[in-house]
């Protein structure tokens, strides 16, 4: 499946190949996005909540405070 990954201050937007059953805390494992703040199709999620499978089409936003700014 593909998800459309972005990531800010980074690399900016990719689309990632996932395997099916994917979990928003294999992503974060998988692409070094500990630390930052992951918004799901426009909506914050919790680590609490990083066990929700991820579905083909899904967009991904990785976000983290830039220093000084």
């Amino acid at each position: 499946m593909y998800i459309s990954l972005l990531i800010l201050p980074g690399s900016g937007q990719r689309d990632v190949t996932l395997a099916e059953g994917t979990t928003i805390r294999q992503l974060v494992q998988s692409q070094n996005l500990h630390g930052r703040q992951i918004i799901l199709n426009g909506s914050t999620v919790p680590e609490s909540d990083f066990g929700r499978v991820l579905r083909s089409g899904d967009e991904v936003a990785a976000t983290a405070s830039v220093k000084g700014a």
